[in-house]
């Protein structure tokens, strides 16, 4: 979790830091052998978490891209329509 944090700067920190509480407890529990189950709390928890990190991470760059690549394409329309048009009219 420590180094996904490190590497994931664009993602909110308190998300490793909730995974990462929850792998302590989870380990914490093991190694005491006081495993008692997972509540439904406490999977709503894990999987609210873990899907938010997965979507900062995979999704959320992948958006950002799409949408970068949108604006250099209309950039680029507007321009080359811009730039057709100013030759045109020095021609004339």
């Amino acid at each position: 979790m420590k180094s996904l944090k490190t590497i994931c700067r664009d993602v909110d920190s308190t998300y490793f830091d909730t995974l990462l509480s929850i792998q302590q407890a989870a380990s914490e529990k093991v190694h005491e052998q006081s495993y008692d189950g997972w509540k439904s709390k406490h999977l709503m928890i894990i999987l609210s978490a873990l899907r938010e990190v997965l979507h900062e991470i995979q999704v959320v760059p992948k958006i950002r891209e799409e949408e970068r690549k949108a604006i250099v394409e209309l950039k680029n329309e507007v321009i080359g329509s811009n730039t057709k048009s100013k030759t045109s009219k020095r021609s004339k």
